[in-house]
């Protein structure tokens, strides 16, 4: 819906198979996120415990993701854990 107001009120250009891949992304964005936070909140005890986890995942998944550094330009492993990484596809 939002990515329909989107079109909308900008007047973008984009397709039904555009925006279904749009809305895949998204998507799969928030799930694997989602995923990821639930990961982190079952290996802490405590609330304390879960705050030093943030920067561990949020850091690399960014410095993976292309948007300092290319993805092309990186060693090969790290291209690997960059294909890995969720912010790569929302890049």
């Amino acid at each position: 819906m939002v990515l329909t107001e989107l079109q909308v009120l900008f007047e973008l250009d984009y397709g039904f198979g555009r925006l279904g891949e749009a809305f895949a992304v998204i998507w799969l964005l928030a799930v694997i996120s989602m995923a990821i936070g639930i990961l982190v909140s079952n290996l802490a005890r405590t609330e304390g415990q879960v705050i030093p986890f943030i920067p561990l995942v949020i850091i690399p998944s960014f410095l993976f993701s292309g948007i300092i550094v290319a993805v092309d330009r990186l060693p090969v492993w790290a291209q690997v854990i960059s294909r890995l990484s969720p912010m790569y596809y929302a890049n």
